[in-house]
């Protein structure tokens, strides 16, 4: 095989480069200087295309040979393959090289292409040439080549089976499942006022910062943005250090971090982000990352930086050192705080008030149900006999004058 010249590799890069990036050929996108890194990878790539460019042209004429009667196995091992007979049924288990959907093919179409040469066609990462042999049309398979779908219906079978029952049983115990008692509640509800309702002097809001300046202590934090070349997901390392050590490259000669970020960024958000982690103090972020931004002072740019995600190259925008926050910065903060507070005190207060009202207001209700006068009965005037009655008090027809 031939080793690729400096001039394809130049070449090469010049076409394609947007494709280490997972950008398309014809994207306008910026791209790094071919630096000495990214040569191995385009190397890489021409060598691979080499080897399969000659397997499918080898295995063209193998499949030539097969076309005029030669030997499978003889071809095969002239070029250093190998041949196999394989079998495939319905329901068969997965084959390593053929896929799932491919198999199906091959069963539906097997008669009508029975003889004829297929290929040469790329299957992971192998060319491949096949022939269909021999295709039986009223096989059956044995026990364990059709498991799968003797499963699946045996299941089926089964759990309609307690399907029916468990219905059976239900029906043979349906008081067992009488709902319990269910009860219907009335209640008020008393709504929260909104904290900006609230009116808090500044003195109350000062005092209660004085009292506890022990919560508004504030960590030594920094703000920064960061580039991230991702080696997670089967990403190559090499490949994600040269793209960082690339932008790194251009960032130092005067390239635009955020537009970098927006456009090469493999951090989720980063393109409308442009990097922007905002302010974060200690014991946030992974240790390696940390200990970068933490040694930087605003405006300076870290060196690559590997963590567990991949590669990184960190910009500090500000820092802010450990202290006590100002009772200006923490005023709001204070004054949400205590109008909470006192919405939520005024709120129970209004409730409990109401409880009270109601429960008397019961109370009343049946004290008077107890005390009233018994009521006074109408007399009742005689009855008139209907005609032919024995007797008009037995007459269940009895009529009032």
């Amino acid at each position: 095989m031939k080793t690729p010249s400096p001039a394809e590799i130049e070449r090469w890069y010049a076409t394609h480069a947007h494709t280490l990036y997972g950008l398309a050929d014809t994207s306008k996108a910026w791209i790094p200087p071919l630096t000495d890194s990214l040569r191995a990878v385009v190397r890489g790539r021409l060598e691979d295309e080499q080897r399969q460019d000659q397997a499918a042209t080898q295995l063209g004429k193998v499949a030539a040979g097969l076309r005029s009667g030669k030997d499978a196995r003889g071809l095969a091992r002239g070029i250093g393959a190998a041949a196999e007979t394989l079998s495939f049924v319905h329901d068969s288990k997965t084959d390593t090289l053929f896929a799932p959907l491919f198999i199906d093919s091959l069963l539906k179409y097997g008669t009508r292409l029975r003889g004829q040469v297929q290929g040469p066609r790329l299957f992971i990462g192998r060319w491949v040439v096949w022939r269909v042999d021999a295709a039986d049309s009223a096989f059956t398979p044995t026990y364990e080549m059709a498991r799968t779908r003797v499963d699946q219906d045996f299941g089926e079978e089964r759990r309609l089976k307690d399907e029916a029952d468990g219905r059976a049983y239900y029906e043979q115990h349906r008081a067992d499942y009488k709902t319990p008692v269910k009860y219907a509640i009335e209640y008020v509800a008393v709504p929260l006022a909104s904290p900006d309702s609230m009116h808090i002097p500044d003195a109350e809001l000062r005092k209660w910062y004085d009292t506890h300046l022990s919560a508004y202590q504030q960590e030594e934090q920094v703000k920064a943005r960061h580039i991230l070349m991702s080696t997670r997901e089967g990403a190559s390392d090499a490949v994600a250090k040269s793209r960082a050590d690339s932008l790194l490259k251009a960032i130092r000669g005067g390239a635009d971090f955020i537009e970098l970020a927006k456009k090469f960024s493999q951090e989720p958000g980063a393109a409308t982000s442009g990097g922007d982690l905002g302010w974060f103090g200690r014991n946030r972020m992974v240790k390696e990352f940390e200990d970068a931004a933490f040694a930087l002072k605003p405006g300076e740019l870290s060196p690559v930086v590997k963590s567990a995600f991949g590669y990184h190259i960190i910009k500090v925008e500000d820092r802010k050192p450990a202290g006590q926050r100002p009772f200006d910065e923490v005023k709001g903060e204070i004054f949400r705080q205590l109008a909470q507070s006192r919405a939520d005190s005024t709120a129970r207060r209004r409730a409990d008030s109401l409880r009270r009202k109601l429960a008397a207001g019961a109370l009343r209700r049946r004290s008077r149900r107890r005390t009233a006068a018994p009521r006074r009965r109408r007399r009742s005037r005689p009855a008139i006999p209907c005609p032919g009655s024995a007797w008009w008090a037995g007459c269940a027809r009895t009529c009032r004058a």
